[in-house]
């Protein structure tokens, strides 16, 4: 099948022309800038279109980042897999034990983790999270390439400075995890389907082959990407469907979706039940929570609410200006991938994670939010074109700023643990055994680990008598009297009794904040523990405090 003619598709979305059709005259090899084009465009007109404006928007994502990188100490997430990734190079050059992280874990601990660690090796947290800024500005060179090839590159500098400017971004961009690079990955397989469309039959199966097995690293980076595979799939489809025809497009689809199925079972077999085992505990069968799926929709509108709306629009106005059902059913495509993440998330009643996996889905959206915004000044008189470019950047600018205060409150929405190591270190030099630490074992296993206060080294061997860091239900306890080993707050009753712990911090956060009111009450009780230090923070806008106990004899 012939394929279309620019001409033939949007008003204003000047594409190159097909390359099996060099030949053609009909279009310039190079984009026009903007789909209204009169002479003399004012100075917004030229920056919009013009070749400084990508770096520019990086620029201030990259600010916007930047600011958070040393807002709070880490997460526990953060603590969690950079001391894995330390772990797993430990494994790999000295042949250390290592714990089946693979069984609990989101996502391949053998992909981030270690790169995360080399970049904190270097210069700690903050070389951590700036690894992630990288993979988010990347992220945002992408979004530009792809929306310029399906649209214009006036829509793909509003695009670009939408995601930079949205608050998972700017989140994501300063937050130690793997969901920058899975995003990244995601991004790069769109952009490498995109491509694919403008080449012949070789290259284009070398491009849409690449998709393919980044598709595979991004779900092995963090399995819950998985969720945007369709997405990026549909989109290369229905982008060689518009430019090379149907049969192009749907042989594109079968050489994607073949590619990426031998990919992720040639992974499933080199990772083995282990790795099937972790897949189907944090991803799969994944326990549903109890929020209620209305209020995770109802936030959902307020952290993604703009770039749903501007992608709705970009939407509307591709399916009433095109010529073609391909590009009609891609601009739908890319706004439904903005409530994705909403909808999943509202299916297993959660909101954990919830602002990070947004962003995934503004990515999407903010290829037709960019048309949307780009497309205000063909809807006027051309005498106006000036005032239409300031709505649309007025637009982009308010995605910035609700955006950073959004980004902000995520970020003080965990404890700042500076005070708390300041407290411990002294403590677990002077006595250096067991530790009980509810809900910040890994935070201060990552900082006091650092410090060499505390090893790395996770014991595998559950007899073992002297353990780091005990987090949650992980830690069982044999009962002297009887000889059974037994687990939970029964473990941790028996544990204080018998003076098992040198040092006790509780901190009445998050998921274990019933459990600390349980473990306190077990304390006072025993009086071998004395207070050592009470330490207020403020989380999430609460006012609570780390509490600091230590076994008799401790100085």
């Amino acid at each position: 099948m012939t394929a279309q003619t620019p001409q033939a598709d949007l008003v204003g979305l000047n594409e190159p022309a097909p390359a099996a059709r060099p030949q053609s005259t009909a279009v310039s090899p190079t984009p026009s800038p903007s789909p209204r084009r009169g002479p003399g465009p004012g100075p917004l007109e030229r920056f919009t279109a013009g070749r400084w404006s990508l770096p520019i928007i990086l620029i201030v994502q990259a600010a916007l980042s930047v600011h958070l990188i040393w807002a709070n100490t880490a997460f526990q997430d953060e603590a969690l897999y950079l001391t894995t990734g330390h772990v797993e190079w430990s494994h790999w050059l000295d042949g250390t034990p290592v714990a089946s992280f693979q069984t609990y874990f989101s996502g391949a601990p053998v992909i981030y983790p270690p790169l995360a660690a080399a970049a904190d090796a270097v210069g700690g947290l903050a070389a951590a999270r700036a690894l992630s800024l990288c993979f988010m500005l990347l992220a945002t060179v992408l979004l530009h390439g792809v929306t310029k090839r399906i649209f214009n590159p006036s829509a793909a500098t509003f695009a670009a400075a939408v995601f930079a400017g949205v608050g998972a971004t700017q989140y994501l961009g300063a937050f130690a995890t793997y969901d920058a690079m899975a995003l990244t990955l995601l991004a790069l397989a769109t952009w490498l389907g995109v491509r694919a469309a403008e080449h012949n039959a070789p290259t284009r199966l070398i491009l849409l082959s690449l998709s393919g097995l980044t598709i595979v690293l991004a779900d092995a980076t963090k399995y819950a990407a998985a969720l945007f595979d369709p997405v990026v799939i549909g989109v290369a489809v229905l982008t060689v469907w518009q430019r090379r025809g149907r049969g192009r497009g749907l042989g594109a689809g079968l050489t994607i979706c073949g590619v990426t199925a031998l990919g992720v079972a040639g992974a499933l077999l080199a990772g083995g039940q282990s790795y099937w085992r972790g897949i189907e505990f944090t991803t799969l069968s994944r326990a549903d929570s109890t929020s209620p799926p209305i209020g995770i929709l109802f936030v959902s509108l307020g952290w993604a609410g703009l770039v749903g709306v501007l992608a709705i629009i970009g939407a509307v106005t591709t399916i009433c200006a095109a010529n073609g059902g391909a590009r009609k059913v891609l601009a739908v495509v890319l706004a439904a991938a903005v409530w994705l993440a909403p909808a999943e998330q509202a299916r297993i009643d959660t909101f954990v994670s919830l602002f990070k996996h947004v962003g995934f889905g503004e990515w999407f959206g903010a290829v037709v939010a960019g048309f949307a915004l780009a497309s205000i000044t063909a809807a006027i008189p051309k005498a106006k074109a000036e005032m239409g470019l300031r709505a649309s950047w007025a637009a982009a600018g308010a995605c910035a700023v609700v955006g950073f205060l959004l980004a902000t409150n995520q970020f003080a929405a965990w404890p700042n643990a500076s005070a708390l190591m300041t407290a411990l270190r002294p403590l677990l030099r002077d006595h250096p055994h067991a530790v009980l630490a509810t809900d910040d074992g890994d935070v201060i296993e990552y900082y006091l680990a650092a410090d060499k206060i505390l090893s790395r080294e996770f014991l595998i061997d559950e007899q073992a008598q002297w353990q780091a860091a005990f987090s949650g239900a992980g830690f069982s306890y044999v009962d002297p009297a009887t000889g059974e080993r037994v687990r939970g707050l029964v473990a941790y009753k028996l544990a204080i009794e018998n003076g098992y712990f040198s040092v006790i911090a509780l901190s009445d956060y998050h998921a274990w904040a019933a459990a600390d009111q349980i473990i306190r009450t077990d304390i006072i009780k025993d009086r071998d523990y004395r207070l050592a230090a009470n330490i207020p923070y403020i989380a999430a806008g609460a006012r609570s405090s780390f509490e600091v106990w230590i076994y008799k004899g401790s100085r």
